[in-house]
Parts: structure tokens; sequence; C-alpha cells
């Protein structure tokens, strides 16, 4: 996946593939550049890579990361703008990493 399309969509899924409920958000890819050069220099390996080619599947463990990076990075960044999208991200990742049964979230530009 890179950040040349239009946005970056998140997605949290919870059930199985035939039946599914998700939550979703999406972030302009210019946002989401500005997203990985922070994570980059603070030291987010799991927020950073997002920016790799191809989209992502994470594990509730994967998700569960990337919300504590999403939320820690939002808490150091001066932009109310960057960090209420951090925060979206967070929410997401921490509702898919949160459920009881299956789930798993995804990344790919939109």
């Amino acid at each position: 996946m890179g950040v040349e399309g239009e946005g970056i969509e998140f997605r949290a899924f919870r059930g199985d593939r035939r039946s599914s409920v998700y939550r979703e958000y999406v972030i302009a890819c210019a946002t989401f550049a500005s997203v990985l050069a922070a994570a980059r220099e603070q030291g987010l390996p799991l927020l950073a890579s997002l920016g790799a080619r191809g989209g992502r599947r994470l594990e509730p463990d994967e998700a569960d990361r990337l919300a504590r990076e999403a939320s820690a990075l939002g808490e150091e960044l001066p932009s109310p703008t960057l960090a209420a999208h951090l925060a979206a991200i967070a929410d997401i990742a921490r509702w898919c990493s949160r459920a009881r049964g299956r789930s798993w979230m995804t990344i790919a530009a939109s």
C-alpha cells in the first residue's frame, strides 16, 4: 500500500468471513504520510510500517499494539488535527483487539 491514492482505509472486523460487523475510518493519503513520518521519528515500528506497499492484515494482538502506538503518538503531536486522526485509528484498533470472538483488522488504500 502506498500513499498515492485517495485515502487509507482502516477497517476492523468482528465475526467470521461470512458474517461480520465492522468499523472503518479513512484518512487522506497526504495526512497519512504525515502520520507515518511522525511515527518513524518517534520510533513506533508498527505504525511506521503501515506505509509499505500492499494491504496489511492485523490480528487482535497487533491491533492492540497499533492502538497503543497511535495513542502515544497522538499525545506527542502538537497538531490537534493529526491527534484526532490518530485517536480515531486507535479507537478502531482497540475495538478490534477487545473482541471476545474472532476479529481482525485491514489497512489498505481506498
